[in-house]
């Protein structure tokens, strides 16, 4: 009788030998993935300025004048793309006048630029509208009389709404008084095309800026 035939013995199972491009493909994973981490963009930022104060002006010309004081309140719109470009808005200008002329409300657009300081920013704005103003206004008459004097004038003065072209400047120095909030100061000018120094005025501001994320 034949002897029996061991079987062969089992092969070995095949051990994980670490990859080449396994192990280099790490690299290139931490590396794409570090590329295409998001960078953080400063988008534009949109403020709302309310601010009010008091008014200087100078009426009677040079020889008579007399130093006017008014109440002035603003509203300002704004928007800054980034800290490095300039800012654009629009500002609303109401003044409520004790005397019988000046300005009564303007709309003007603007430009500006900021600088900032630690915590402290400073702004420079100038803008250009129309306002309605509140001027003298000479009224002529013509009255008929007598056969001696058939036609008479008469001249009166009264006042009414009329609109100017007028130009405004704002200094602004505030600083935050919270995450939304600034605690602003401004000093601004006003000087319109007509009217002469009754339209004309400096103006001494504070309010609140609030700060749109």
């Amino acid at each position: 009788v034949a002897p029996a035939t061991e079987p062969p013995p089992a092969a070995a199972p095949p051990t994980a030998t670490p990859s080449v491009a396994t192990s280099g493909s790490e690299p290139a994973a931490t590396v794409s993935a570090r590329a295409a981490a998001p960078v953080a963009l400063q988008g534009p930022r949109w403020t709302i300025t309310a601010a009010g104060g008091q008014t200087a002006s100078y009426v009677g010309g040079f020889k008579d004048w007399t130093l006017i004081r008014n109440s002035t309140y603003q509203l300002e719109v704004q928007r800054q793309g980034s800290p490095e470009s300039l800012f654009f808005g629009v500002a609303l200008d109401v003044g409520a006048n004790s005397y019988i002329y000046g300005p009564v409300l303007g709309l003007a657009g603007l430009v500006g630029t900021r600088w900032q300081r630690r915590r402290l920013f400073m702004e420079a704005s100038v803008g250009v509208g129309l306002e309605m103003a509140r001027l003298p206004q000479t009224t002529t008459q013509t009255v008929t009389q007598g056969s001696s004097t058939p036609f008479s004038t008469m001249e009166t003065l009264s006042d009414g709404l009329q609109p100017v072209l007028y130009v405004r400047g704002v200094g602004t120095l505030g600083f935050p008084v919270s995450t939304s909030f600034d605690l602003v100061a401004r000093l601004g000018l006003n000087l319109a095309s007509s009217g002469g120094f009754d339209t004309d005025y400096l103006a001494g501001t504070i309010g609140l800026r609030f700060r749109l994320p």
